[in-house]
């Protein structure tokens, strides 16, 4: 998986799938969902890699996402959730 830099209170979990006929020619489709528990704003970093491409959000709930050279960086306000979507490939 992608490296994750988290402010400390947040959670987030991996899950993986395989990509479907539409979604270029990814092995596999990587989900990455966070969740902000905590009464304070935090952030996110997940870094970038060369075997990932960024595909999209899902179910964003009071956060807010911008893609960097470096990586995605995730703002959540608190009670957040968000899901992003990453092609794997070789």
């Amino acid at each position: 998986n992608l490296k994750v830099q988290i402010d400390e209170g947040l959670h987030y979990v991996w899950k993986h799938r395989s990509s479907n006929t539409y979604e270029l020619n990814y092995e596999e489709i990587r989900r990455v969902s966070i969740y902000n528990p905590t009464s304070y704003k935090k952030k996110s970093t997940i870094l970038s890699s060369k075997n990932y491409a960024f595909l999209k959000t899902v179910d964003e709930i009071n956060a807010q996402v911008k893609s960097t050279p470096i990586g995605v960086d995730i703002e959540l306000m608190p009670g957040a959730s968000i899901s992003l979507d990453f092609g794997y490939f070789e």
